[in-house]
């Protein structure tokens, strides 16, 4: 994408599993990244069916890890 972030139009409440459907459908060059990497949220990965969470002081972190390996 060659940049730090995107914007995604999403209504809540909604699911991580909403969020990667919407991230996919607005943005078709990230699936392979979506469909493999994980979801965290204010810094903690977070399961398929965990609810996003309001906003809290105007403030709230998504982030999309892609998968890594190491050793």
């Amino acid at each position: 994408m060659n940049q730090d972030h995107i914007e995604v139009v999403l209504t809540l409440p909604a699911n991580v599993q909403d969020l990667k459907r919407a991230i996919t459908e607005q943005h078709e060059s990230l699936v392979s990244f979506v469909s493999f990497g994980r979801i965290a949220i204010n810094n903690d990965f977070v399961s398929e069916d965990t609810i996003i969470p309001p906003e809290q002081n105007g403030l709230m972190v998504l982030a999309l890890i892609p998968p890594v390996s190491g050793g």
